[in-house]
């Protein structure tokens, strides 16, 4: 971790007139900033919760269901974001041996399944007993510390608003760097203030988020242009990144060139490897917005409504891992062991291409990030106000605002690497989200209906629940020797040796 005294003392001023430069305005949600569930649901699923938290009145009118087609673009949406670009980091983090992306695209699969389980038995569930929310299935079979569902929930939408702000500084500053810019003015630290400032701020109080719906398009185009530049960076015949002589190769820092051969594929055997299985669960959740999902694809429980949920699920996943494993093999394949936390900061601030692709992601984070300080502020009232229909003053919803805008601008300022957060945030709030609470949940409500005589004792229910058993012990494996390997593998990569 690198830190600059002059642009922390540029950030507390700026933050500081910026607060005071907005202090009179009113922070005005109008009655359909939480909006309908496919509308909402178009733009990223950290926002979806801020509609299930049944703490504050918004007005919610329900829609026409969505076909099957149209919620598993939304779900592509809302699950794709910077975890992908940080999948070839994951596995640098252990080998540099090109061959050892075919066990770990096998190693993501295996993970991006396990995650559409967990993420199918909750829609189930919340089809069966007309849950709104995974806090409501807490609520229901659990009963206390519900609000450890909502933490968690609360410290992942600020982790992942976190890396969408170190995402857009390195961005910014190689783009800085395309245009011919020199000295403070590339350096990433002011990249963050200046988009803070100047955009992420200002969009975070919008009175009606819905105006952000084209920065939704922007997110898929970019998505695909980006694996489409990385595939042809990858395979084209004397690439401009192959070593020893590619044409780019002498516009990259050191730490940025390819790096091939130095371990060998023995180390995908290391605790290392945890690292890539804790960028997974960032790169495949969505789980929060499960029972939103259901919903938009109808509003009545029953066989049909979940059969299309299981399409959705079967669907939304595979284009989901199809983006992972290709931002994972072609991106490794071209960097190897120097693969970067965002793995376009790799790439040469000449290279058009990477130009192009750092564009559409910006614009896509830009567009992403309001949603997730909405969803963050929504349940941070939600643990602080335990009273059904309290309502929520504007000045309060304006000091939230401003608490977690700044919070996460000065973390972002210290933190330099993407990687390490998606890494660290997945293996200890994803695992809980996707594995861990999804089935306990699943174990108790089976529990509570096997002993009523509701459901059958079959040889499918015991294979489920035998599953679930796993995935707890998986989950807090996870998360607790995941978190602490993916510190140790950035900060003290020698105790790993």
């Amino acid at each position: 971790m690198r830190l600059r005294s002059a642009p922390f003392v540029v950030a507390v001023v700026s933050l500081l007139v910026l607060c005071a430069v907005h202090e009179s305005r009113a922070f005005v949600p109008s009655s359909n900033v939480v909006s309908t569930p496919g509308r909402q649901l178009l733009f990223n699923s950290p926002m979806r919760i801020a509609q299930r938290t049944k703490r504050f009145t918004f007005s919610v009118e329900k829609e026409e269901p969505q076909g099957v087609g149209a919620a598993t673009f939304s779900l592509i949406k809302a699950i794709v974001g910077s975890g992908a670009l940080a999948m070839p980091a994951g596995l640098a983090a252990s080998t540099d041996a090109p061959k050892a992306v075919i066990p770990a695209s096998l190693f993501v699969m295996f993970m991006g399944c396990l995650s559409a389980y967990t993420f199918y038995i909750l829609g189930r569930m919340c089809d069966q007993d007309n849950a709104e929310s995974l806090t409501d299935l807490w609520k229901k079979y659990i009963g206390k510390g519900s609000g450890l569902v909502t933490m968690s929930i609360l410290f992942f939408t600020l982790g992942a608003a976190l890396t969408y702000s170190i995402c857009l500084g390195d961005t910014f500053s190689s783009l800085a760097q395309t245009v011919g810019l020199t000295g403070w003015m590339t350096w990433r630290q002011t990249s963050i203030l200046a988009v803070t400032i100047t955009a992420l701020w200002p969009l975070c109080n919008l009175k009606n988020l819905a105006a952000l719906a084209p920065f939704s398009i922007v997110g898929v185009v970019g998505t695909l242009v980006t694996c489409l530049f990385m595939i042809i960076r990858c395979v084209q015949p004397s690439g401009p990144y192959r070593l020893p002589s590619g044409t780019f190769l002498s516009t990259l820092a050191p730490t940025m060139l390819p790096e091939f051969g130095t371990r060998g594929m023995g180390n995908l055997l290391s605790p290392s490897a945890l690292v890539l299985a804790s960028m997974c669960n960032c790169a495949f959740m969505s789980h929060y917005s499960a029972a939103d999902f259901l919903q938009v694809l109808g509003h009545n429980s029953g066989s049909s409504r979940l059969s299309k949920y299981k399409k959705l699920v079967l669907f939304g996943f595979s284009s989901v891992f199809a983006i992972n494993a290709v931002t994972l093999i072609f991106g490794f394949l071209t960097f190897g062991g120097n693969s970067s936390g965002i793995v376009l900061n790799n790439y040469s601030t000449l290279d058009f291409g990477a130009t192009l692709s750092r564009l559409f992601i910006a614009l896509s984070v830009i567009g992403g990030f309001p949603f997730l300080i909405n969803a963050s502020r929504q349940t941070f009232f939600e643990l602080q106000n335990d009273n059904s229909g309290k309502k929520i003053s504007k000045e309060s919803k304006r000091k939230v605002t401003r608490g977690l805008v700044s919070l996460i601008t000065g973390l972002s300022l210290a933190l330099e690497d993407a990687g390490v957060v998606v890494s660290f945030n997945g293996a200890v709030m994803g695992s809980a989200i996707i594995f861990i609470f999804p089935a306990l949940l699943f174990l108790k409500s089976t529990k509570e209906k096997l002993a009523s005589g509701a459901l059958e004792l079959t040889k499918k229910v015991k294979l489920e629940r035998n599953m679930c058993r796993f995935l707890v012990g998986f989950g807090a494996m996870g998360s607790v020797v995941g978190g602490a390997i993916t510190i140790m593998s950035k900060y003290f990569p020698h105790l790993l040796r």
